[in-house]
């Protein structure tokens, strides 16, 4: 499995950007510590052997997140997966053209990733609750709650520049203050649309959760 990274534009595009090389770097950091989570669906490769112990997708459960679904039943059958960060491996795509379909996105993920190991609900759960956590910090003691934000800010970025250098990406926006408050935007309206029992709306199709 390569990476993704969504080219650099508007931003909503430098967002997107932004958001896709943070998570990408995540798994990456996981798959090194032997926390491999999934395949990025459009940028994988899998031999011809593997598929067909599978039974292929006419065997394979239906998903939202159909990459994931492949991955997983792959592992299962004992081959070894792969993620690949390097410069020419990355598969650059464009992004999406407004918030409303990021959401349909985060919760098409969310929907899909139901079956994902404890493991990476606990890590989604912590990365949820930063926000909510940092305000009730905020109130009892805001001078920490400052302090708290701003080494979130210099090691998430920190790692964010780091990563997109190692990939040799020329063309990569660094909107720090906006990006926060996107990123806190679209966490709360993902959380929001995942609980809500409107059907994900997946390629001009709609499919129940």
């Amino acid at each position: 499995s390569g990476l993704t990274v969504v080219r650099s534009g508007g931003l909503i595009d430098d967002m997107q950007q932004t958001d896709w090389l943070y998570f990408m770097a995540l798994l990456q950091g996981f798959a090194y510590m032997g926390r491999s989570a999934t395949a990025v669906g459009n940028n994988m490769l899998i031999s011809r052997r593997a598929y067909d112990e599978t039974g292929g997708y006419e065997n394979i459960p239906f998903s939202v997140t159909e990459d994931y679904k492949l991955y997983e039943r792959v592992r299962e059958r004992g081959w070894k997966t792969k993620n690949v960060a390097l410069a020419e491996c990355v598969n650059l795509s464009r992004g999406l053209d407004n918030l409303t379909k990021v959401v349909r996105q985060r919760k098409r993920w969310l929907s899909g990733g139901r079956e994902l190991p404890r493991f990476w609900w606990f890590v989604f759960v912590i990365f949820g609750l930063f926000w909510p956590a940092l305000v009730v910090v905020a109130y009892h003691n805001a001078t920490l709650a400052l302090q708290l934000l701003v080494v979130k800010v210099v090691l998430q970025w920190f790692y964010i520049i780091v990563f997109s250098l190692r990939l040799r990406l020329t063309a990569v926006s660094f909107r720090i203050p906006e990006y926060e408050v996107y990123s806190l935007f679209i966490t709360l309206a993902s959380a929001f649309a995942f609980f809500t029992r409107k059907p994900v709306n997946w390629k001009g199709r709609k499919y129940p959760v």
